[in-house]
């Protein structure tokens, strides 16, 4: 992948550095309040596009992220391995993109992204827009769930082997 994320692409990291930033960027949206860094930069949006798992890893998907007047470009080709699993990313096109507006929009509410076909592949761009980006119906549901309760109760062990009557 031909990220750049504040200048340093992923190949530069180490293991050890990837082990912690792959799990910070899947816990986003549990670690900021609703609508993560109020100005995030296109770096860390660059950089959340570049560890999240759901885009990778690049030898399946054949995903490129590459910066283009200073914001990230993602460039998904329309046949990958992920493409013919019906991955995630099959279900992205020009005018589906919840599921990459869902991921950013936990960076930074006022973030979107605009698709268009380029030869053979969904070209996906980024820019900053004034209004914030409403709550999906999905996340309302989820916030105002209370959850299943369950409450460990004695009872009476089975035996392990049948009773010889």
């Amino acid at each position: 992948m031909t990220a750049t994320a504040a200048g340093q692409g992923l190949q530069s990291l180490s293991k050890d550095e990837l082990a912690i930033l792959v799990p910070e960027y899947q816990m986003a949206g549990h670690m900021l309040d609703r609508g993560g860094t109020p100005h995030a930069s296109p770096a860390d949006l660059a950089h959340l596009l570049a560890v999240h798992p759901s885009l990778g890893p690049v030898q399946y998907t054949g995903i490129r992220l590459e910066m283009t007047d200073g914001w990230p470009t993602l460039r998904i080709p329309a046949s990958s391995a992920a493409m013919t699993d019906g991955a995630n990313l099959s279900t992205l096109d020009v005018d589906h993109l919840e599921p990459l507006d869902a991921l950013i929009r936990e960076l930074d509410v006022h973030l979107r992204s605009v698709a268009t076909w380029d030869d053979d592949e969904l070209v996906v761009t980024f820019h900053r827009v004034e209004q914030e980006a409403p709550e999906s119906g999905d996340v309302a549901l989820v916030g105002i769930s209370t959850g299943a309760t369950h409450i460990f109760e004695g009872r009476t062990p089975l035996p392990l082997l049948p009773s010889r009557r």
